[in-house]
C-alpha cells in the first residue's frame, strides 16, 4: 500500500489478547478514536465504519477538517483492521468527495 507522510509504512505486528469481535457492526473501541461526534464500529474483522452520530449531518468541510485533526486515531485503526469505511456523509459531488480523500492522503 502506498500512503503519504501522514500514513507512515511500518510492519504490523498482531496484538496477544486482542479480542475479535464477531457479530456484525459491534461498536469499536480504540483508545483515543471515538469521538463525540463520530459512531466508529466494527463491520466485520476488517472492515471499520466511520459514520455520524443520529441526527448529525457532516459535510465535506467539516469531514476534511477532522480526518487532518484525527490522523493518529485514523493511522491506528487502518493499521489495526484494514479498512476505514465512511459512511452517512454529506458529500455533494464529486469535487466533495475529491476534497475529503485529498485531507487523508494528500498526493492522491
Amino acid at each position: 500500500a502506498l500512503l503519504n507522510d501522514r500514513f507512515n509504512i511500518f510492519p504490523v505486528v498482531p496484538k496477544i489478547g486482542v479480542i475479535h469481535l464477531k457479530n456484525q457492526r459491534q461498536p469499536l473501541q480504540e483508545d483515543g478514536c471515538p469521538t463525540s461526534e463520530l459512531h466508529f464500529r466494527l463491520e466485520n474483522d476488517f472492515v471499520v465504519s466511520i459514520s455520524p452520530h443520529e441526527k448529525a449531518s457532516y459535510d465535506s468541510k467539516w469531514l476534511s477538517a477532522w480526518t487532518r485533526n484525527h490522523t493518529k486515531c485514523l493511522k491506528k485503526v487502518f493499521f489495526r483492521y484494514g479498512v476505514l469505511l465512511f459512511r452517512g456523509f454529506d458529500i455533494q459531488d464529486p469535487l466533495a468527495f475529491e476534497e475529503v480523500a485529498l485531507s487523508v492522503v494528500s498526493w492522491l
